[in-house]
């Protein structure tokens, strides 16, 4: 017996696949985090974000917001990128560019993502990466929080 696949699925490569894989994966892996979303408060983590974005000086939005459709000269749509071991600009979050009140809301965000079970080993794991959570690791604003 012959399978004959649709063109748009016998045209697409290993590397096409694995990639619609993760993404359809990362995508499940959010369906707790959609239904608390439901759940939602002032504090949840798109609330925390906008105001995050209205602290920031001019300066500072210049070196970590970035338009909707930003793209990269070299990583293209940068929001869609995802990769290992890269950072989205040099503004790390324990550095001296983030005020003490702007690493808080920045913690409390990424502590809004990621479900409070993990909280512990995704600490472990930036203890032994490269010595905590905000060092080595940097954030992108895309677009104007609370604009549609």
């Amino acid at each position: 017996m012959t399978l004959h696949l649709p063109s748009y699925l016998a045209e697409r490569d290993r590397r096409s696949f694995l990639k619609s894989s993760a993404i359809t994966v990362a995508g499940a892996a959010c369906i707790p985090a959609v239904a608390r979303a439901a759940e939602a408060t002032s504090s949840a983590p798109e609330s925390l974000v906008k105001v995050l974005y209205e602290s920031l000086s001019p300066a500072q939005r210049e070196s970590v917001c970035y338009d909707w459709n930003y793209q990269d000269p070299k990583r293209g749509l940068l929001r869609t990128r995802v990769a290992a071991n890269w950072k989205m600009n040099s503004q790390e979050v324990m550095g001296e560019f983030y005020t003490d009140e702007q690493r808080d809301l920045i913690r409390k965000i990424f502590e809004g993502i990621v479900d409070p079970q993990w909280h512990a080993k995704f600490d472990q794991q930036m203890d032994d990466d490269c010595g905590g959570f905000g060092h080595e690791q940097s954030i992108g604003i895309f677009g104007k929080p609370g604009d549609d």
